[in-house]
C-alpha cells in the first residue's frame, strides 16, 4: 500500500474515509446523502470486521448511514441491510452459514428489481 492510499483511509475525513464512526452528520450528508434520489442501497456490515474497533455500535452506525441516504432521497433496503453475525471484513474462513446469509441478502436485494 502506498503512503497516499494509507493516508486516504486513515486520515480523519480522508479521501476514502466514508465509513468511520467518527464522521459527523454533515460529513455523512456529503457522502451517503449524495447518492442519487431513488437509488436503491444495500448496506452489509460484518459483525467481526477486524478493521472496525470492537466498541463501535455497528447497528447505530448503520442507522446514521440510513438517515444520510434518506436525506438525499436514496432508498435503503432496511430488511436485507444489517450486521452479519460471524462475518469478518472479507468473509475469509467464515462458516458456510455466514457466507450463505450474506449471499442470501444480496440475492434477495437484487431480486427486488
Amino acid at each position: 500500500m502506498c503512503a497516499q492510499r494509507w493516508w486516504d483511509l486513515n486520515a480523519f475525513a480522508g479521501a476514502d474515509d466514508y465509513f468511520s464512526s467518527d464522521l459527523n452528520e454533515e460529513m455523512l450528508t456529503r457522502t451517503f446523502g449524495m447518492i442519487m434520489r431513488n437509488t436503491n442501497v444495500l448496506f452489509l456490515f460484518s459483525a467481526m470486521d477486524q478493521f472496525v474497533p470492537a466498541w463501535v455500535d455497528k447497528e447505530y452506525l448503520l442507522k446514521r448511514w440510513y438517515l444520510a441516504c434518506a436525506l438525499g432521497g436514496a432508498v435503503v433496503d432496511k430488511i436485507e441491510s444489517g450486521v452479519i453475525s460471524g462475518a469478518n471484513h472479507n468473509f475469509e474462513g467464515v462458516d458456510a452459514g455466514v457466507l450463505a446469509d450474506m449471499i442470501g441478502r444480496v440475492v434477495r436485494f437484487l431480486g427486488k428489481f
